[in-house]
């Protein structure tokens, strides 16, 4: 079984699905540690809940080192990776990192923070979430999934976040259920999936 560790900076909505999944026994992996940037997040709490070890600070990368993390996952982390972090977690079966994330927006479009909120602001007829392995520029790394919605009806940016973060709930742990045991081979900027 994978040991992974999830990095989150807030309230953890995604680890909350990533655990009911793994609970669920729809995901294979242990969660060995839940670890932030922001000593106060949210998403500490709950993973102190759930029995999860957690650590909350700026020397994050040998906390995960430590518990001897091989897999990290990005749950609405809010902090640049840098590229030693990144090298990492190199695989060894192929030229990228087991470093995955979730991004508010169909990438290559809206990069950064907001991206429901650029979609909206923009006057975007859709918006979207993709989750895709990391490299060391932002939001740019290969493409593992992509789901995108309609976003006329809704009003305010909050109401895009709302349809976007159920989507992000279900998209996440289903993606890494393949991701994180790496049953993928790279083809120019997106992951395919083997098996």
């Amino acid at each position: 079984m994978v040991k992974v560790g999830i990095l989150a900076s807030g309230r953890g909505s995604n680890f909350e699905a990533i655990l009911r999944a793994v609970n669920a026994k729809k995901l294979n992996l242990e969660i060995v540690l839940v670890a932030s940037n922001k000593e106060n997040a949210p998403v500490l709490e709950k993973a102190k809940q759930a029995n999860i070890p957690i650590y909350a600070g700026q020397d994050y990368a040998l906390a995960l080192h430590n518990h001897g993390v091989e897999f990290v996952i990005l749950a609405g982390f809010m902090k640049i990776l840098s590229a030693s972090f990144i090298a990492a977690y190199k695989s060894k079966k192929g030229d990228y990192s087991k470093i995955v994330n979730v991004h508010p927006s169909l990438l290559p479009a809206f990069t950064g923070l907001n991206g429901y909120e650029q979609a909206f602001n923009y006057g975007s007829k859709v918006a979207g979430v993709t989750i895709h392995l990391v490299d060391e520029k932002l939001d740019h790394g290969p493409v593992c999934a992509q789901k995108s919605f309609s976003i006329e009806g809704c009003k305010t940016p909050s109401d895009v976040e709302k349809i976007g973060l159920a989507i992000e709930h279900e998209l996440y742990p289903e993606t890494l259920s393949w991701v994180i045991n790496e049953n993928f081979v790279i083809e120019g900027r997106r992951c395919v999936r083997t098996s």
